[in-house]
Formats: C-alpha cells, sequence, structure tokens
C-alpha cells in the first residue's frame, strides 16, 4: 500500500523553458531551417533525474555508478530510493503537471498530447470543472556559432518555440472561468506528486529540509527554478473524492506500453479494448469516451551517466478520455501509476469528474456555381 508524501513544485524563475519531447530539435526541417517546439509541461523522465540529482547532491553520493545495469533509469531511480523510500518497499512518482493554488482554489493541467494544448481541472471550491486550452509560445530565430572561430555557420539557421508555465495557468485559469492569477497565487509551477510504501519512513518534513527552497535545472536548457514542497497533492485528491462516481481516466503523461500488450496484427477497433485489459482496467461502454488514443514511440530522454540518449519506447501519448474501471481501489491505482518505469512518473493517468466539452467545428461553406465556361 502506498501514502502520500509531498507534492514537489518546481518554481519558474525565468519566462521561457524548453521542454522538447522529440529531443532538441523534431524532424521538421524545412530547406536550411530546423525547426524546435516546447511542450508546456516536461516529460517525468526530465522532473525524476532533476529531484534524483538534488537527493544525492544533498547526501553526498555519485551522480552515476560503474553498476548501472540494464534499466535504463537505474541511477534515477537508485536517487529517488534514496530521497523517498531508502529502507521500504517502494516509490512512485505522479505528474509532472501544470499546478496553481490560492487558498481553497486550484488547478491542474495535464498535456495533450505534443501539442501546445492542455486538458485542466479546476476547482473553485465547489464544483470541479473541466475544461481544455492551447498556450502561446515564445518564439525565438537564431544561427548555429562555429565554437573555435566565434562566426556564424551559414546556412545553419534554426526556430525554437519556448514555454512560460506561469502565462500557460494564466490561459487555462481563464478558459476554465476560475479567476485565479498564478503570479499571485500561493503555489504556482510544475508539479510532481510522491507516494511511498508505509514502511519507507519519510515524511512531508523530511523533503522539506532536504529539498525546501534548492535551485534546480529544469528542461533542455537547464533554466533555474526553485522547488517548493508541499502537503498538497491535488492528484490524489481528485482521484479520492471522484472514487464512487466516476469512470473517466485521463492518460496525462505518456503511458509506457508493454510489448506484450499488442499485437501489430490486431483489428485497430479491438486495439483499444486489449490495451486497457494488459494494463489492468476493464473497459467500459465507450472505452475511448474523448479525444484520440495515439500510440507511437517516445524517447525515454538522456542518461547523463550514460553520455547517451535512452531508448525509444512504445507509448500512449496524452490526449485521450478513457471510459474504465480498475479492481484496485482508485486511489491506490493513481498513486501506483500504470505500465513500464511508471515509479518516475510515465503512465500517470488522472481521474476526471466527466469529460471535456466537445467544441463545434467551424466549417466554411464552399460556393456552389450552377454556370459554366462556354
Amino acid at each position: 500500500m502506498l501514502r502520500p508524501v509531498a507534492g514537489i513544485v518546481f518554481k519558474p524563475l525565468t519566462l521561457e523553458y524548453s521542454f522538447r519531447w522529440g529531443g532538441e530539435f523534431g524532424p521538421q526541417t524545412r530547406g536550411p531551417q530546423a525547426y524546435a517546439q516546447s511542450s508546456p509541461v516536461p516529460l517525468p523522465s526530465n522532473t525524476a533525474g532533476v529531484l534524483a540529482g538534488a537527493a544525492l547532491a544533498a547526501k553526498k553520493q555519485p551522480l552515476c555508478t560503474p553498476q548501472a545495469g540494464p534499466d535504463p533509469f537505474s541511477d534515477v531511480k537508485r536517487g529517488l530510493r534514496l530521497l523517498l523510500c531508502p529502507e521500504g518497499d517502494g516509490f512512485t512518482l505522479r505528474g509532472p503537471y501544470l499546478y496553481a493554488r490560492q487558498g481553497d482554489k486550484w488547478l491542474l493541467c495535464a498535456p495533450l498530447g505534443r501539442s501546445q494544448g492542455l486538458l485542466c481541472v479546476a476547482n473553485p471550491g465547489d464544483k470541479l470543472k473541466v475544461c481544455t486550452t492551447s498556450t502561446a509560445g515564445i518564439q525565438t530565430v537564431g544561427i548555429a556559432i562555429n565554437n573555435l572561430s566565434k562566426t556564424v555557420i551559414e546556412s545553419n539557421i534554426y526556430t525554437s518555440v519556448y514555454t512560460d508555465p506561469l502565462e500557460a495557468l494564466r490561459a487555462a485559469s481563464a478558459a476554465c472561468s476560475l479567476g485565479l492569477n498564478p503570479a499571485k497565487a500561493d503555489t504556482a509551477g510544475i508539479l510532481v506528486e510522491a507516494y511511498m510504501a508505509e514502511n519507507c519512513g519519510i515524511d512531508t518534513g523530511t523533503l522539506k529540509e532536504l529539498l525546501d527552497g534548492a535551485l534546480a535545472p529544469l528542461g533542455g536548457e537547464t533554466r533555474p527554478a526553485r522547488i517548493h514542497v508541499t502537503s498538497h497533492v491535488p492528484g490524489l485528491e481528485l482521484a479520492q473524492a471522484l472514487w464512487k462516481g466516476s469512470s473517466y481516466l485521463y492518460i496525462a503523461t505518456p503511458l509506457l506500453v508493454p510489448s506484450s500488450a499488442y499485437t501489430v496484427e490486431e483489428e485497430p477497433r479491438r486495439l483499444i479494448p486489449s490495451l486497457l485489459r494488459a494494463l489492468g482496467l476493464e473497459p467500459g461502454p465507450r472505452p475511448l469516451a474523448w479525444g484520440r488514443l495515439r500510440l507511437t514511440a517516445i524517447g525515454l530522454g538522456y542518461s547523463l551517466c550514460r553520455n547517451r540518449r535512452r531508448p525509444y519506447h512504445a507509448a500512449i501519448l496524452p490526449g485521450a478520455v478513457l471510459e474504465a474501471t480498475t479492481a484496485r481501489s482508485l486511489p491506490q491505482a493513481y498513486m501506483q501509476g500504470f505500465g513500464v518505469h511508471r515509479e518516475v512518473g510515465w503512465g500517470t493517468i488522472l481521474p476526471l469528474p466527466e469529460p471535456p466539452e466537445k467544441k463545434e467545428k467551424k466549417c466554411r461553406a464552399r460556393a456552389q456555381h450552377d454556370h459554366y465556361p462556354g
């Protein structure tokens, strides 16, 4: 059994962050110009690596060990175990999310696939509300520099689109009609929730002594953020509130699918129920209640210890609301997560009170001409 320990919030200290799910630059290359776009939320590998590194530094332990083993997250899990459960039976991280809280009001947002979109749950204090919004990035254009001669490299132009977490939260608050200003909130930033086994012997106070107020490098260009430890875990609050009344689950972080969970030859219309059952979920009347379930390959981030990229893995991207139930209690299922490497945050599934409202698409009718030339 797992229990909640703390919410760990990365408070932004600058406007531009780079959370690139496809590496430094994606495959969209137009002539000499390369393009890279940031997601509003980092991948779990990023936030888990930052927390593991902070724990290893605080405990004066080496960042890397020669006996890394086949697990691509072995050194990350070693640091997280030292932070959360040095002697117990286990731990998990849930998220990351975008999060803001002011008094009884709070806002929790997860990404919509690789796009700039967000799906958010707003709690104004009385009734939960689900909404979607899109965020505007900060675009910069540059050109590559020769490090030796300090001159530009011809035909090496690039465009980068960065994200501002507080501006994304401000847009989400407006879309949800919440009236919450992230700049004046008690807490606002990127949230990771920490859970651990009963016998781990760590509490919120211990994490505060170790992490609270520390500076952390966040994102692809190591922009600074300040760590704040809080007792609030809104994802678990949702699971506890909706335990008896909801079967809607949103894939909030990429869910790494075991290779045994599907076959390429399987009929597409049967793929969703079989995937859900392989993950320990029982499909409801409408297994895909909202959005699009996209099975793709995703990179697991960069390993500083191995000095190379981690391998790709089959994953279901955020962007789908599932109608399904679990044999476990909903709070325990939420804390434990789903799929491969769920300990570091992959496979976070967020309970929802209802799917978002479907927005009507505006179509432009094409004029019909009854006359012909000649």
